[in-house]
Parts: C-alpha cells; structure tokens; sequence
C-alpha cells in the first residue's frame, strides 16, 4: 500500500499515460462494436429488401398463374367449340355424300341377356390401339356409362365371361383373333349382346359390312367422332340410369 501511494506520488505522469492508454483501447474497442453494428444494422436492411424482392415475385407469379389459368380455360372452350363445328361438319360432309359414318343393323340381336345388374351400362372396349381405346372410353365415361377396356379379342371374350358389360365396342382389324372372329364366337354362344363394330381401313366398309353380316348390331368408321359414338350407343342401350324397359 506505502509502495503504491509512493508510485502515484512520485511518478504522476505514468498514471495519467496508463489511464490515457487505457481509454485509448475502450474507445477503439467501442469503435470496432459500431462498425460490426452498422455493418450487421446494412445486412439485415438488405435482407429484407432481399426478401421484399422476393414476396414481390411471388405475387407476380401468382398473378400471372392466374392469367395463364384464364387463358387456358378460353381456349379450352375455343377447342371444345371447334370439335364441336368439325362434328357438325363431318356428318354433314357424309350427308351429302351418302356414305354415312355409322349405321345399324337391324337384322341384329340386340338382347344382352344376363348383364352385371347395375343401373349403369357397362360397356367394353376392345381394340389393340391403346390410344383409341382411351379415346373411345374416354367419351363413353363422360357420357355417364361404366366402361372396360381389352387390348385383344382374347381378352374381350374372358371379360364378357366374367364382367357381363351390356354392350362391346370392339375394332374389326388387330393382330391375330381379330375383331370379326370375336363377333362370329359371340355369336355363336347365343349371346345376344350389342356389339359396335370399328374400322379405320381403306376396305372399312367392306370390313364393316362383314361384322354386319356376321351379328354386329352396328358400325361406326375411324376416327371415331364423339356424337356418333354416343348417338350409335343410345340407340342400343338405355341412358345411364335408367333400367331397359
């Protein structure tokens, strides 16, 4: 204690330096505290316009998603519209050139016998193109019915087993038991199922004349159109819901 008192006695000037030292480093210290402030107070302000930038792109995108979900919604209906004028068109064009695109047969079974029971019809799709099988189902189940699809005659027979469908939509040409043999071994089960016959060939109407000639009840060409398909189907089967007579 003597000694200290003796120091700052004697040596005045060495504490006045020490203590000016001293606060030299806490001001530098708080120095580098307010930069490293100023500098994290600059990075969060730019964070946030960062993510200002961000929420604002969000917004556009959601707003441009919803112009774009507008357009594809009228051009849907621009679509809808013009296969709806090419329909027209089509059965007009075979109007005028008498060589209608669907027909009957009137010397046709029309009784499908035991079917599943449901107030829907089920109806079977058969052909070896999966393109028009999902085409022709496709329509077929937007017009209410029940459908089932067979990618060969084979196939169709074990369905028409099992399955019971109230009609059979089939292709006339696939490879191997096509669709004329198909018809010809219904047929000669005594079953009395409707069955359209499809055919997109060059020979079509001669195709088509023969699945006539051996039980289809009737005959639509390819590609098939929506409202002859449909218009073909509601002659030879009740409107779904509705049990036959």
């Amino acid at each position: 204690m003597l000694v200290a008192r003796s120091w700052i006695g004697e040596e005045p000037g060495k504490l006045a330096a020490f203590m000016s030292d001293h606060a030299t480093k806490l001001l530098a210290d708080a120095q580098r505290l307010l930069t490293n402030a100023k500098r994290a107070h600059s990075g969060a302000l730019a964070a946030y316009e960062s993510q200002k930038r961000v929420i604002a792109v969000l917004r556009q995108r959601r707003q441009d998603a919803g112009a774009a979900q507008e357009l594809l919604a009228q051009l849907r209906k621009i679509v809808e519209r013009t296969a709806q004028e090419l329909e027209r068109a089509v059965a007009h064009h075979a109007e005028l050139n008498g060589t209608p695109r669907w027909r009957l047969n009137d010397k046709s079974a029309r009784d499908p016998g035991e079917t599943d029971g449901h107030d829907v019809p089920l109806i079977l799709v058969v052909d070896d193109d999966p393109l028009t099988r999902l085409d022709v189902s496709g329509t077929l189940s937007e017009a209410g019915y029940r459908t089932l699809n067979a990618g060969n005659a084979e196939e169709a027979l074990a369905t028409v087993e099992d399955r019971k469908p109230a009609l059979i939509v089939t292709d006339v040409y696939m490879d191997g038991f096509d669709g004329l043999e198909l018809i010809r071994e219904i047929r000669a089960k005594g079953s009395g199922i409707p069955i359209v016959a499809m055919s997109g060939l060059d020979t079509r109407y001669q195709e088509l004349d023969r699945a006539e000639t051996l039980g289809a009840s009737g005959a639509l060409s390819k590609p098939i159109q929506r409202f002859e398909l449909l218009d073909l189907v509601a002659r030879l089967l009740p409107k779904p819901g509705e049990r036959p007579s």
